[in-house]
């Protein structure tokens, strides 16, 4: 299963909780997991690049820091 996503871990929230609990539940009935997101938007820290656990695969993409919210009402670009 691929889950594109704009927020995951390390990233502490509402959607990466549901996110991650959702992901928890489709690992246990053996299903493989790729997220597909960007490295954290609102928190200091950032995580691996390319993350691998057990059934599950994190890959995030780099983001300039600001840059995402001011191209969020200009979806063309």
């Amino acid at each position: 299963i691929l889950i594109l996503c704009i927020g995951f871990l390390p990233n502490i929230g509402g959607i990466e909780t549901h996110l991650k609990d959702i992901i928890d539940e489709i690992i246990k009935r053996g299903w493989k997991v790729r997220v597909l997101t960007y490295q954290p938007l609102n928190t200091p820290t950032s995580g691996k690049w390319i993350e691998k656990k057990k059934n599950l695969v994190i890959y995030r993409m780099p983001v300039v820091q600001g840059v995402f919210y001011k191209l969020l009402r200009k979806p063309i670009l």
